[in-house]
Order: C-alpha cells, then structure tokens, then sequence
C-alpha cells in the first residue's frame, strides 16, 4: 500500500496482495508475486475535500438549491400526490434509464418536483449501492435560475459529491484555466459525460423549464435531447414544464405525464378543504365548507394555482349572508382573479405611478429585491420626467408594497418575488396593457435606468460612507446595474442625457466597485461573483468580461491614462491589474486585450497579508479602504492604518 497525492487530493493505493504458488502434496505454496488485482483509490482527507469544494462552490457560483428545495417542501400537503408516486409511468422511470416529462398549466409541478426529489433521498438511505441525486429548479424571480449554464454548474456540483474520486473532473478543470475563466457550454457538457460514466445510476430534476430565459430554450432542449440519447449512462431525467410549442416539437418521443382536471382534482379537494379549516384569514368561511369547497374545485378546472387564487379572493369576502353570490361571481380562470386582485389596487391607490413602478421592478430587476430596495426604489416623485428621489416617503412606500401584493407576490425571509410564473404572463400580456398600463420590457428597462440614475444624482452633494451606505439599500444595485437597462431600453438616445449627467459629476466615483474613465468612455463594473464587466459608452456595447477573483471585489479603479485596471478583493487578500487599455487592434478584436503571459488571468497578481483587520463588510470599507494612482504605473493602497505600494 503507498500514498500519492492527485489534484490535492491524498489518496491511497491499495495493490492486489500477494498470492502462493501451490506445493506438492498438499504443502505450502511458497510466496507469490505481486497482485494483479485492481488498484483502489480511495480519498482520506475529508478537510481537503471541503476546501476544495468551497473553491469551486465560489469558482461556478451557481444558486444553492436546498433553501428552494426546503421552500417548495412547505407547500406539500399530506395525502396529496401520493397517486403520482404510485403511478405505473413513475416507477417505471424509477426503476429504467430515461426521461420522464411532466407536463401542465398551474397544476403544482414544483410541489411535485420536490415531493420526488424527498423520494429520492429517501431511497438512497435505504440501497447498499446508493444512487446519485442533483436537481435545479429554474425560475423567473432570478437571472441566476433562468440560465441552462448555471443549472449546469449546480448540477456539476451535486453530482461531483458523489464521483468516486469527489471533485477531480471540475478541479482538473479549474486546474487547466487557473480558476481564471468559467467553463464553456461544451465543457460543461464534457465533464457532465465523464461524471456520468463514473457514477452509475444517476437521478436528475430540472424543474419549470418554462422559467429558464427564453433565449436559453434551444440551448436546454439541446441538454435534454443529449442526455436522452447518452444511452450508456444510466441516468434518470425527470422534467417538468408548462406546454410550450418547442418543447411539444422537440420531446416527441419522451414519456410524458398531462397533468389535467381528472389527475388533479382530488388533491385539490383536499387542499381547498384544508385551507379552509386551517388558514386563520379564512375563519369566517369554515363552517361553510361543504359549500365552498365543490365551487373552487369545479372553477379551479384542475390548477393548484387557480384554486389558492379563489381563496385569496375569498378571504377578502366579509359578508357571510352573500355566499352564494359570491361563489357565483368568481372567476374561472388565472388572469380573470388577477384583475380581480389588480382592480382592488387600481381604484385604492389614486397614485398608479407607483404601482406601476413597482411592478417594472419586479419584472426586471436583474436580482432579487428585499422588501427595503423595493421600497427604496419607488420612492420617488414619478409624476415628472426629472423622477425626483423622496427617501422621506420610503417607509410610505414599503406600507403599500404590502398592500399591493394579495395574490400577485410573494414575501420570503430576504426578498420579495411575483408570486406564480403565470403573473409574469399576465402583466406582460396585452390583456394587461389594454386594461391596465404597458409593462413591455423596453419601457420597464427605460424606466428602471431613470431610476438607478436619479437615485446616484442623489448623492453628488451626500458623503458616501458606511453610515449613508446602509440606510439607502438600493445604491449597490444603482451603481452597478443601471448601464444594463440602458441596454435593454429602445430609447437609448433619450436616455443618454441623462446618463451624461451622471458621469460628468463624477459621483460614480464614489461607489467603489464601479469606476468610469472619461477619456476612454470605458466603465468597469465589478460583480458580486468577482468579475469585472467592461463597458464601451462610445459605441453602446458591452466589450468584454474579466474573470480572475473568486470572491467579491472590493475596489475597482482605472489608472490615469485609462490602460491598467485594478482590482482589490480584501475576501481574498490580492490585488490584481489588468491590461484594458484601447488600441487599433481592438477594433477588429473586442475581445479581452492580451495580459503579456499565455493563458487567462490577469497581467499582475500581488497578494497581501491583512489577517482579521482585513475582514469588513462592503459599507465598512468604504471607510476603511483607500487607493490612490501616484503615477500611470504606481498605486498606493492603504486599509486602516497599513499602506501598500504597488507598480502596475
């Protein structure tokens, strides 16, 4: 037995044993040669393990699907899908490599999604052999959970757990391109076939494929067509969606699943019925149950999300002695209820301005919102171009978001979301915009930009430190995603005014993870996930993306002639400078400019040794953190009371 050490990791290697040759006459075999078995490795450093999975966990930096998972686990009811579980089309998927492919409108696929996923992990506790298990819930509320290549990454992650050697494919990766840039499609691809093959039976769940982003819909059913035909994997994909004309075309010859009226009417009943003896905002309504409960399920016509919108719409009845009239009147379909909800919001709130806005950013917003930055961005005077920001009326503001929201959001611990997918059809329908007001992207997106831009003009005359950073929640998103819904705007030529007097008053150089070189008309932002996105303001585009940090920045600034840029992460303790300086060449190249060295990464890394005195939240470094170009090719840093000089 010898030890060797693989990608960091310490193995032990374990030879077949020594084997006797035989002797005459029933004596002894003298000793044998070396074991031709074969060779077993095995992994002993159950630390090392970790740290390696914590680096590519902030390398890939893919949602963690547990909090959803524990999420969607709380809207299952006892006794409800269990007829799903039992179904001859389910354990035949269970039992046999395939796809299996749920199919509905509103019926609870997610809910059923994870009552599967429970199963799973259930059945692995109980096999000697036990199977792997990886799922992703797409979802509209994120860009993060609307992107295959994401999904890719978590799904990488969960499988690489239980790989025979943990981690080795994705580290050998990472190994190849230093960490310094993502994998590409292929290569997700690449890996995902080697870790299947190694692996053995394998369980898969891609749930509400509907929600990922539409531009990413060829891309998806590309996966699931390949991972179909990878015939000798034994991998089990389940999946879940709502109809739409692409998948139906692509997925002809996957086992599919309509959820209906007849399969899901008895799990309705049994919801309607619960809900109405438990639900507290429903009390009135209990003892009328034997009523109530056939006239929700017969208008619910087999959708979850129908049913729990009726009793919404019922809780909102007092008077008990026009129960009749009532149930007569409730809609029989989602977006019927959903004007029912926005009507009830229209005729109170006199100021739609609001409301209005409101529901641009829940639509668009490129993360997810608290309930703080919702109220922080509707705080302003909408009734005039110059969108005045009022942090006086935000308390105001975060009272009506309460309000507002019966049956069309949601409140989770840390953000707020559209309550249903089909909300989102909704608003963007033209059932909406005929009835309400226009929500269509290029108009949301024009709106959000005045927004973020008369947000940051707010702070030309107000120091920006701690303090001030954490009572206004919305100035991080401001500063670092306005350039993003310019781009996605028609109206870009309106809009640049405004965007000119933003810059020319320098005050993005007041938030440190932003900067703009004038002369250049570059703009740097830098990501919570560690790269640095470059901008070209000249010609409108996005130029290109620098990945070389694995944890947050902390600081990005522009040298003085505009050809270095660098970039502190005090998560990490480095500094690193970038070439990014615009030459004839990059004309015809946008592409990242060549940092002097083959491979990735950046032109300079320099690390320094700060301890705990370096350990701050973003707000603290505002403070805590200094930097300042003595020359085009010098910088001083300085962190408390510590100073660095660097050549760049």
């Amino acid at each position: 037995m010898s030890g060797n050490t693989v990608n960091h990791y310490h193995y032990q290697t374990i030879h077949g044993g020594t084997g006797g040759t035989g002797g005459d006459g029933g004596h002894e075999g003298g000793a044998g040669g070396p074991g031709e078995g074969p060779t077993v490795n095995f992994i002993n450093n159950s630390d090392t393990i970790e740290a390696v999975a914590n680096k590519l966990e902030r390398w890939l930096g893919a949602p963690d699907m547990r909090q959803k998972q524990h999420d969607t686990e709380k809207l299952q009811m006892q006794g409800t899908g269990q007829w799903f579980l039992e179904s001859a089309q389910f354990m035949e998927w269970q039992e046999n490599p395939g796809v299996l492919w749920i199919e509905g409108i509103c019926v609870g696929k997610s809910v059923l999604s994870s009552m599967v996923i429970d199963k799973l992990f259930e059945d692995r506790r109980s096999k000697s052999c036990p199977p792997a298990v990886a799922f992703f819930y797409f979802g509209f509320g994120n860009e993060d959970t609307q992107s295959v290549e994401i999904a890719l990454h978590r799904i990488l992650l969960q499988l690489s757990a239980y790989s025979p050697q943990p981690y080795v494919t994705l580290d050998s990766h990472y190994k190849f391109v230093e960490g310094q840039k993502l994998p590409s499609c292929q290569d997700l691809h690449n890996m995902l076939w080697t870790l299947l093959q190694a692996l053995g039976r394998t369980y898969v769940v891609l749930d509400a494929l509907d929600e990922c982003d539409g531009h990413d819909f060829p891309q998806l059913v590309q996966l699931v067509l390949s991972l179909q035909a990878w015939k000798d994997t034994p991998l089990h994909l389940f999946i879940t969606s709502q109809t739409r004309e692409l998948f139906t075309r692509h997925f002809g010859n996957v086992s599919r699943i309509a959820l209906e009226v007849n399969t899901t009417q008895r799990d309705i009943e049994f919801f309607v019925t619960t809900e109405l003896n438990t639900n507290p905002e429903l009390e009135i309504w209990k003892h009328h149950a034997e009523k109530i409960t056939p006239q929700i399920v017969s208008k619910s016509n087999g959708m979850f999300r129908l049913a729990a919108c009726l009793l919404t719409e019922l809780s909102q009845e007092v008077l008990q002695g026009q129960l009749d009239v009532i149930l007569e009147n409730l809609p029989h379909d989602l977006f019927g209820v959903y004007d029912r909800f926005m009507l009830r919001v229209w005729e109170r709130d006199g100021d739609h301005n609001h409301v209005k806005a409101m529901l641009c950013w829940m639509l668009f917003s490129r993360e997810r919102l608290t309930v703080a930055q919702l109220g922080d961005a509707i705080s302003f005077d909408f009734s005039t171009p110059e969108y005045g920001y009022k942090p006086d009326r935000r308390e105001n503001s975060v009272a009506a978001i309460s309000r507002w929201s019966a049956g069309l959001i949601s409140f989770n611990s840390d953000s707020v979301t559209l309550a249903h997918g089909s909300v989102r059809d909704y608003l963007l329908s033209k059932h909406f915009k005929g009835k309400f007001t226009d929500l269509s992207d290029d108009l949301s997106h024009a709106l959000l930009f005045r927004t973020c831009m008369n947000y940051l003009l707010y702070f030309r005359d107000q120091e920006l430190n701690k303090k001030t950073l954490e009572s206004y929640p919305l100035a991080s998103y401001a500063s670092t995603q306005w350039y993003h819904h310019i781009l996605h705007s028609n109206d870009r030529k309106g809009l640049l005014p405004l965007e000119r007097l933003v810059l020319t008053s320098r005050v993005m150089h007041k938030f440190p993870t932003v900067d703009f070189h004038t002369v250049s008309q570059r703009l740097a932002v830098a990501t919570a996930g560690g790269a640095i996105v470059m901008y070209d303001l000249k010609t409108m585009n996005r130029l290109y993306i620098l990945e070389g940090h694995m944890k947050g920045i902390t600081v990005c600034t522009f040298s003085t002639d505009g050809r270095r840029l660098v970039t502190l992460s005090l998560e990490e303790s480095v500094v690193m400078v970038w070439k990014v300086g615009a030459s004839f060449w990059s004309f015809f190249n946008p592409a990242a400019p060549q940092q002097g060295h083959d491979g990735p990464g950046p032109f300079k890394t320099m690390t320094f040794d700060m301890g705990d005195e370096g350990k701050m939240t973003a707000a603290e470094s505002l403070d805590l953190v200094r930097v300042e170009w003595i020359a085009d090719r010098a910088m001083r840093l300085q962190i408390r009371e510590s100073r660095w000089t660097f050549s760049t």
